[in-house]
């Protein structure tokens, strides 16, 4: 019976951010003020978590990030179960809550940052990448030589016409 109140009650926020209501919006029950201060604090969690991770991507210290990795994907399950009740309110209260707003924008400043510094990690380890298999080229004999530097040809096709032969 819950399950059916909180879907009917996020289908009547998903209703009103569609149907783009310019009225004055209602006032906040207590469910929307929960559901605020998880999604806020989900927010501050992140933004905790992408300093942590920037940090560590601006050493160079890759190990300290695969950790984080899992705690990520959990404090974004639970931005996405608040974001369809708290974006239609962020919407239509412009002037409302302040500090999460200011969260909002610090948010998008780490998620920037940290992909500009991914972008970095990725671009160096692809040139290292790249570099390595030049040099295995480089140094690989991929057959054999004469003293002159010229390939020969097959090294095994001499050796079967002398089994040939015999």
């Amino acid at each position: 019976m819950n399950e059916r109140k909180q879907e009917s009650r996020l289908k009547k926020r998903i209703m009103e951010r569609m149907a783009g209501d310019t009225t004055e919006p209602a006032g906040l029950d207590e469910r929307d003020e929960a559901a605020i201060g998880k999604f806020a604090a989900a927010v501050s969690d992140l933004i905790v978590l992408l300093q942590e991770e920037n940090i560590a991507l601006e050493k160079g210290d890759v190990q300290q990030i695969e950790p984080l990795f899992q705690r990520k994907q959990d404090i974004y399950a639970r931005l996405k179960i608040h974001e369809p009740i708290v974006e239609p309110i962020l919407k239509s209260r412009t002037h409302d809550l302040p500090d999460l707003r200011e969260n909002l924008g610090e948010l998008q400043r780490l998620v920037n940052a940290n992909g500009i510094l991914i972008e970095r990690i990725s671009a160096a380890t692809s040139a290292v990448a790249r570099e390595v298999k030049r040099i295995q080229k480089r140094h690989s004999l991929d057959g054999l030589y004469e003293k002159s530097g010229r390939k020969v040809g097959d090294p095994t096709a001499s050796r079967r016409r002398f089994d040939e032969k015999m």
